[in-house]
């Protein structure tokens, strides 16, 4: 019997599951869940006053998905952080083996591999989802629906069918009260039911049926909504909220591809199999055809289900398996190609959803919080002022400070969107975010004191130039108002890609180490060693074996490594550790980001050898084309004309020279002196003439 429950079919997709969801919490709406967690085990009712936004918004708070909400606050309590992020592995594992165990019986004469390949490919588009909320009670309760429904048909005993509707009718209650897509539960039991509708109604046998079909009914009345369900899901699949809210958008069908991310490329292989299937003649189940209509359709409303769609696909997918096995009969060699493809398309399948996880929310086989993503900084600091300070935040920011502070300070709208907020009152965050006479009405309307906000943002900018920025993390600022009596850090970029700026060691070198020291005082991060590390090789505070001694590990610095890369290649070339360098840039340059060449530009960099600076600065250029910084481009002229390229010299030189490079100048010179063609020499001596 252990050997029959822990087959490869089952335990393979559950390691793969574990393994896409070990990685640290990512999801700021994963701390709104726990903050009405905490309200409801508070207050003893799912209806709670609104605990954290401003007082502005007085109406109750109803926790859609309060057991979900209270099961999480509870889990953190007893684990902690870095067992809270650890859900993702055991919901991954179970999701998983629940998608293998739907394999094996629906293709039980496939070959093995070919139901470890399909289980791996679908769990394989799963990891979009495997972030700390709701959406892992989703998944389980989907997949473990779908087996019951098919369990429930297949079932001869009456005994056994009264069994599998009661547990049907208990999964549709349970699944209300984690997930607002437990309406699923009746399409999906009437799509399995649909086809074999007329054997039951010859049998008599209706009667159960209709009993689990009202009880699964009975579910959208006992809901947190109750009979408000309906403007619940309208409020989710349309209207001009959801058009601005990522995950909620409709599905963009061009990402169907299967070169565009994981779950495109897995959905691709997924319908290819039916459709092989029937186009060799086998007979298609009619309830999984329902099923993957059903995915389709959710699909068309919103991006968040195309991972619901995948997996209502699995059934169909499987049972199109056995049409292989003519191919088998007919031909093993060509049956053995066929099993090694898609098990190699499976298994890198895995390796690009690992990686593309890695990049949303790794580092990957590390748990806790994910270093840098959240404004902990800015909680710290907020937690010494005032009770009720209301405190501006943007859309990412509302959780994680309500949830830490416990409505110490009141925030703005946030990710319980369209669920609390309604459309208007998105749409005017989004105008205060965008539009300044917006944001000058709201912070009067609102007693705004504080904010806390993206640095990449459009309002981080327009605070800038009107009040005072106090703390400075990787992703976020917290300004506060200028009247306050708090000093603004200066010497270092409030706002924007860049933490240190052009005038941080010429005009502010002792502010920007009062501002380092007040950052290190207040919160003391591994962000704050990085700050040190870029000041002491950026403005020359320190040398740069001591910066390497604060430059934290690449694993901590994640949601900045653009940043990192650059700064610890730098740091790491003036230390005589040009290895280390090169292949800091290079990863840089994998991952899509050119600008990691500006170390080349460092004196320290004469060091290196003019062909691996060449190659390095050409790949950079090529990337950034027509938008390559002019300093770049005349550092690889120089190098150009050194190896005696007369074209390259030329076109990088003469490019950056007249962008205002001026120590592009003696590469232009030498290529108007030793270019072969006579017109482009004169040409280049007439540019040099008139830019005298």
């Amino acid at each position: 019997m252990r050997h029959r429950a822990w087959t490869p079919e089952r335990w393979l997709p559950a390691v793969v599951g574990a393994t896409l969801g070990f990685h640290p919490i990512a999801e700021a709406d994963t701390y709104w869940h726990l903050m009405l967690g905490r309200a409801v085990l508070r207050h003893g009712t799912r209806r709670v006053p609104e605990p954290t936004a401003f007082r502005a918004w007085s109406e109750p708070c109803v926790a859609i998905e309060w057991l979900w909400d209270v099961f999480t606050f509870a889990w953190t309590r007893a684990a902690g952080d870095a067992g809270l992020s650890l859900l993702t592995v055991l919901f991954g594992a179970g999701i998983g083996y629940l998608v293998g165990w739907s394999i094996e019986r629906r293709a039980p004469s496939a070959s093995r591999v070919l139901r470890c390949a399909l289980a791996v490919i679908a769990m394989s588009a799963v990891a979009d989802l495997l972030n700390v909320r709701p959406s892992l009670a989703f998944m389980l309760l989907l997949v473990a629906c779908v087996e019951l429904s098919y369990s429930y048909v297949e079932a001869s005993e009456p005994r056994n069918r009264i069994v599998l509707g009661v547990s049907l009718v208990a999964l549709g209650q349970l699944w209300a009260q984690l997930h607002a897509s437990f309406v699923l539960a009746l399409p999906i039991f009437a799509s399995v039911l649909a086809p074999r509708w007329r054997s039951l109604s010859a049998r008599g046998a209706l009667q159960l049926p209709g009993a689990i079909v009202l009880g699964l009914l009975l579910a959208w009345l006992l809901g947190p909504s109750g009979n408000a369900v309906v403007d619940l899901i309208l409020r989710h699949s349309g209207g001009d909220a959801v058009q601005h809210i990522a995950d909620m958008k409709p599905f963009e069908w061009a990402s169907l591809g299967p070169f565009v991310w994981p779950l495109g490329a897995a959905l691709c292989l997924l319908l290819a199999l039916p459709i092989v299937a029937f186009v060799s003649g086998a007979k298609l189940d009619p309830a999984a055809i329902l099923l993957a209509l059903l995915g389709a359709a959710l699909t068309w409303t919103a991006r968040r289900f195309a991972v619901a769609w995948v997996l209502l696909l699995v059934p169909l997918a499987a049972a199109s398996l056995p049409a292989l096995g003519g191919v088998q009969a007919a031909n093993a060699a060509r049956f053995r190609a066929i099993e090694t493809a898609l098990a190699l398309l499976a298994l890198c399948l895995w390796g690009w959803a690992y990686q593309r996880s890695d990049l949303s929310n790794g580092p990957m086989l590390h748990t806790g919080t994910r270093i840098g993503a959240f404004p902990a900084g800015a909680a710290r600091y907020l937690a010494s002022r005032p009770a009720g300070t209301n405190v501006l935040t943007d859309y990412s920011a509302g959780g994680p400070l309500g949830y830490w502070l416990d409505g110490h300070v009141r925030t703005f709208v946030d990710g319980r969107t369209p669920m609390y907020f309604d459309v208007t009152d998105w749409a005017v965050a989004r105008d205060v975010m965008n539009s300044e006479r917006a944001l000058d009405l709201a912070i009067q309307r609102y007693a705004v004191r504080a904010a806390v906000v993206e640095r990449d943002s459009l309002l981080c900018e327009r605070l800038a130039t009107r009040w005072k920025p106090v703390v400075i993390e990787p992703l976020y600022t917290t300004f506060v108002a200028a009247e306050t009596n708090d000093a603004p850090l200066r010497g270092l970029a409030a706002c924007g890609r860049f933490y240190l700026t052009q005038d941080s060691c010429a005009e502010a070198a002792r502010e920007l180490t009062h501002s380092l020291q007040r950052l290190q005082a207040m919160h003391a991060t591994r962000f704050v060693s990085f700050l040190r590390a870029a000041a002491a090789v950026q403005c020359g505070t320190a040398n740069a074996q001591s910066a390497l001694t604060w430059l934290p590990p690449e694993h901590a610095a994640s949601v900045y490594l653009p940043m990192y890369r650059w700064y610890a290649s730098w740091i790491n070339l003036d230390a005589g550790r040009e290895a280390a360098a090169l292949a800091l840039i290079e990863a840089g340059l994998d991952a899509d980001d050119p600008l990691a060449v500006r170390t080349l530009l460092q004196p320290s960099a004469t060091k290196l050898s003019g062909q691996r600076m060449r190659a390095l600065l050409e790949r950079g250029l090529v990337e950034m084309d027509d938008n390559a910084p002019a300093a770049l481009r005349a550092r690889l002229a120089l190098i150009c004309s050194a190896q005696a390229d007369a074209e390259c010299a030329r076109n990088q030189g003469l490019r950056a020279y007249l962008q205002g490079a001026r120590e592009a100048r003696p590469a232009v010179q030498w290529a108007a002196e030793h270019h072969p063609a006579a017109r482009v020499r004169a040409d280049l001596r007439a540019w040099l003439a008139v830019s005298n």
